[in-house]
């Protein structure tokens, strides 16, 4: 190895990494923040190569490897949303090749893939969900447009250049998208030049409320403060542990639980006894159902026996009347040749006696 090496490393910041699609010859990959944050686990003390050396690093592959530094850490920013390395190099080939405009590439082993979608109305082949970094290399022509500018902390010269390189990378580009007059919200009709994309204005302004959002929640669950178990916390006017207080809550909660299960009971109770009384109350209905039917079959065997009896009656008066009938003609009949017990006498039987009795006008 010729490397010359430095008496002091350089101590370095730079932007690395962000979410967003990574494009390869033959596929499109989203990483994410989760994927990134996965990563960033990983970047400890991973070495600084010029160049990515085109094969994986192994202890055999190592040996033949020049070292030019060490990953310190990664650490994200919500500011910009951007996950920045901190790195020292030992080298001052790799200080020079930084301070000429060159940037830095991280380099990843995949251990763990999502499916394929789309984002931001672009399709990918897969998301990346966890991994951890193999190397990080210093090159000519980074991925990511922002990564460069690198901050050198404990060199003066090397920060003002870096600084320098970095204020130029950084100056936006306001243009309009469309030559008509803007009449209302003119921040729809400007784009921004960001590390070499054009991105609107609007698209811009709302990330960074997300993300000044986002760092207010962030802050907010920073300063909560976990207890341990051994510390005093007050408690409806008594003093007690954490540990206490934990004890207490969970039998309060263990109370709680089975006073609702015991109400589960009791509710499931209370629907069996209230089907057992519909089911009661549905026999009462039928056995109610059945000694009506009875009652109206007596009813109806009862009237059945009426009409009978009428009809029997009836004939029976029919009957009657008929005899009372054939008797009154009857005596009609006898009483013809009689009246008061004397005997009726015909017309010629008159005439007869007459002529016997005074003789005849003949």
């Amino acid at each position: 190895m010729n490397q010359e090496k430095l008496i002091v490393g350089k101590t370095i910041k730079m932007p690395a990494m962000r979410r967003g699609l990574v494009k390869y010859p033959e596929e499109t990959i989203l990483v994410e923040q989760r994927g990134l944050e996965n990563l960033a686990k990983s970047a400890y003390g991973i070495p600084v190569v010029i160049e990515h050396p085109g094969v994986k690093i192994t202890p055999e592959t190592f040996k033949d490897l020049e070292i030019h530094g060490r990953v310190a850490d990664m650490q994200y920013n919500p500011d910009d949303d951007i996950w920045y390395i901190n790195f020292i190099v030992d080298t001052q080939e790799a200080v020079d090749n930084l301070n000429s405009g060159w940037g830095i590439s991280t380099a990843w082993i995949a251990e763990n893939y999502g499916p394929n979608g789309t984002h931001n109305a672009m399709p990918y082949d897969k998301e990346l969900l966890e991994g951890k970094y193999e190397h990080l290399a210093i090159v000519k022509d980074p991925r990511y447009e922002m990564a460069k500018g690198p901050v050198f902390y404990n060199s003066l010269i090397d920060t003002k250049k870096s600084q320098e390189i970095g204020d130029k990378k950084m100056v936006f580009k306001l243009f309009r998208m469309k030559k008509e007059e803007i009449k209302t919200n003119e921040s729809d009709n400007y784009v921004v030049n960001v590390d070499g994309e054009d991105i609107p204005l609007a698209n811009i302004l709302e990330d960074m409320k997300k993300m000044e959002n986002k760092k207010n929640e962030d802050d907010e669950k920073k300063e909560a403060k976990a207890l341990n178990g051994d510390e005093m916390v007050e408690y409806d006017g008594k003093k007690m542990t954490v540990n206490e207080l934990v004890e207490k809550y969970n039998a309060m909660k263990k109370n709680e639980d089975d006073e609702k299960k015991e109400e589960n009971q009791d509710d499931e109770k209370k629907e069996e006894n209230q089907d057992d009384e519909k089911k009661e109350e549905n026999q009462d209905d039928e056995k109610k159902e059945e000694n009506q039917d009875d009652e109206n079959k007596e009813e109806n065997e009862d009237d059945e026996k009426k009409e009978e009896n009428e009809d029997d009656e009836k004939k029976e008066n029919s009957l009657d009347r008929k005899k009372k009938r054939f008797n009154e003609m009857k005596d009609t009949h006898d009483n013809a040749h009689t009246v008061n017990n004397e005997v009726f006498t015909t017309m010629q039987q008159r005439q007869s006696i007459g002529a016997e009795r005074y003789g005849s006008n003949k």
